[in-house]
């Protein structure tokens, strides 16, 4: 396949569409197009000795630590000054924060939307947001896809306004209305939620709870088993009907388990590996290591990232999230979407 970054995009589109065996084919083109057009990424693989002509398969394309994207040198394949949408990674106003570059956001999109559909997740119509509206905070990631899942606008409704206050009664209005309903949020606001919540609001059978993100900064924190206890407890939802999801700003794509004891699973045109702390070589499956992904719908910056949170693979898809490596900087998105429910 041409490098030609139009050709590119068009196959990529049209295997997450429609996957096939072309995966290691389009990571190859993918990289010889982000090594010739990302030069920060260009000189980082010059470095490693691996260039177009010595990769041959999606595994060869080399990763770069999820840090590289909080360099001063934007790492993306356009000028950065020609981006539709740059979403910052979570931190405080003291930390440096990583930039994802993106030159359009159709690709994004695609793949949340069709992440979600071939994981075969609920495809409810009330869909509830513990969240600040569209267009609230536009360089958050995570906004962004919970603003492309909860198109149509009409079939859904944010539980927080633009500054982060909670709306009152529309929880209870729609445990009310008796039809299932499917609630994101993070995984602290959602604490704070049902910590909050003077008495239990069942939500109708049939709904699902969805949450995402760590604890970045915050001392109080639970485990998705302890979270989805006081969800049943709070919301009386079972815990079978929770959605984890595994992501990241520096990714395209997302991985999700359902059950608060089932693996991760990456979608078609996403593969992961786990790698050897200390080699740096990939770990038989059931061995811990550090998590590295190669996305496809990374387009525009680079499509293999390799991050400190440890797992255990079950194959290229799938694996068994184990945390953070405890000497890493800690990392979350929740801290940005809790808004006022924190208490006091």
């Amino acid at each position: 396949m041409s490098d030609d970054p139009g050709r590119i995009r068009r196959g990529v589109e049209e295997f997450i569409r429609s996957p096939d065996g072309r995966f290691s084919a389009l990571a190859v083109a993918l990289f010889a197009h982000q090594f010739e057009a990302n030069r920060p990424y260009r000189a980082y693989c010059e470095a490693l000795g691996a260039t177009p002509d010595g990769v041959g398969a999606w595994d060869e394309v080399p990763a770069v630590p999820a840090d590289t994207f909080k360099a001063g040198l934007p790492l993306s394949c356009f000028p950065s000054g020609d981006a539709a949408r740059v979403f910052l990674t979570s931190g405080t106003t003291a930390e440096v924060r990583g930039r994802h570059y993106f030159a359009q956001l159709d690709t994004h999109a695609l793949s949340i939307r069709r992440g979600w559909e071939d994981a075969g997740l609920p495809r409810l119509a009330s869909r509830l947001f513990l969240s600040r509206p569209p267009g609230a905070h536009p360089e958050s990631s995570l906004a962004f896809m919970f603003e492309t899942l909860g198109a149509p606008p009409a079939t859904s409704r944010w539980l927080l306004d633009p500054d982060g206050r909670p709306r009152p009664g529309l929880l209870e209005s729609a445990a009310a209305g008796g039809e299932p309903v499917l609630l994101f949020g993070t995984s602290l606001a959602l604490l704070h939620l049902l910590e909050a919540l003077p008495a239990p609001v069942p939500l109708p059978a049939g709904s699902w709870i969805f949450h995402t993100g760590g604890y970045k900064g915050q001392r109080r924190r639970t485990d998705p088993a302890e979270l989805a206890a006081l969800a049943e407890d709070g919301l009386r939802v079972p815990p079978g009907r929770t959605i984890n999801e595994y992501g990241m700003t520096e990714l395209s794509s997302q991985c999700y388990a359902a059950g608060p004891d089932a693996p991760h699973r990456a979608p078609a045109w996403m593969k992961v590996r786990v790698l050897n702390p200390e080699t740096g070589r990939p770990q038989p499956p059931g061995e811990s290591g550090y998590l590295e992904f190669h996305d496809l719908a990374n387009l525009g910056s680079v499509q293999a990232v390799r991050t400190q949170d440890f797992g255990r693979a079950v194959d290229d898809h799938t694996f068994h999230l184990e945390g953070r490596d405890p000497g890493a900087l800690p990392r979350g998105c929740s801290r940005a979407s809790h808004g006022a429910l924190s208490p006091a």
